[in-house]
């Protein structure tokens, strides 16, 4: 079941968690101020299209913190955040946390 986090918004998958989504994007991020993402120890975020995807935002602070998994299980993205990035030339930071196996990327 997809979710999504807006505004100023907090989202948290425990340890061994699963948030999957077999028809898109798992966890989408919409009119982010100050969204905060933390996914625990052996968490899995997994979409068939992205597992965490940005839609276009003018400004805000979107915050992952990843001990888990987060993928694309059909040629998407990790995590996408480039409809943030292209539309607006919003500045990010992208730093990767490989931990219990997890996968990043954008």
């Amino acid at each position: 079941m997809a979710k999504t986090v807006s505004n100023n918004d907090s989202f948290y998958l425990p340890s061994g968690g699963t948030l999957v989504d077999s028809d898109g994007k798992a966890l989408s991020i919409k009119n982010p101020d100050n969204v905060t993402i933390n996914i625990g120890a052996g968490a899995l975020v997994s979409g068939s299209d992205d597992g965490i995807h940005g839609d276009a935002a003018t400004s805000g602070t979107v915050s992952i913190t990843n001990s888990g998994t987060i993928e694309s299980t059909a040629g998407g993205q990790a995590i996408d955040l480039n409809d943030i990035v292209q539309r607006y030339g919003v500045h990010h930071q992208q730093r990767h946390h490989r931990k219990h196996g997890g996968r990043t990327g954008y």
